[in-house]
């Protein structure tokens, strides 16, 4: 993000991207504080007179590796394979396609009525949110395709 330089004894910063994503917390009086605000001074200093949007969100921890293994290697094969016993012949980004659109979605009302269900990517889900998503799919597969999608081994390391 950024390169650091020593010129003089003086360590500097320059900005390498357009996006800097800082992390802080909030103390019990509500005052935010960043874990190293000199690097969001040096990127102010290093734009001067652009617009800048600044987003906050809780930091959680994205979904793991080992989530998304699981995903992948186990659960979208297997709602495939059931799905595709029933005659048809759907891909894995089929049936993801399908998952994210039935389990992972926001519905937005037109001024009509009428609901569009937009699919959300499960890349941004967090480790908390992608658990329900696994649930609600489990729940879906055995009370609609009849079949079983077993629960992560906790004990499975990745050969990664």
């Amino acid at each position: 993000r950024f390169r650091s330089t020593v010129i003089n004894g003086k360590r500097t910063y320059q900005n390498t991207m357009k996006r800097l994503d800082m992390y802080g917390v909030i103390d019990e009086e509500g005052k935010l504080s960043f874990r190293n605000k000199q690097i969001l001074d040096e990127w102010i200093k290093s734009n001067p007179g652009k617009k800048v949007m600044a987003t906050f969100s809780e930091d959680r921890k994205k979904r793991s590796d080992l989530q998304n293994q699981y995903y992948w290697g186990v659960v979208v094969p297997l709602v495939r394979s059931a799905i595709n016993d029933l005659g048809n012949t759907y891909t894995t980004e089929n049936i993801h396609d399908f998952l994210k659109t039935e389990f992972n979605c926001d519905e937005v009302q037109t001024e009509s009525g009428a609901f569009l269900t937009i699919p959300k990517s499960t890349t941004k889900l967090n480790t908390l949110e992608f658990c329900d998503f696994k649930e609600r799919i489990q729940q879906f597969a055995s009370e609609v395709l009849g079949i079983y999608i077993p629960d992560p081994d906790p004990h499975y390391k990745s050969i990664d």
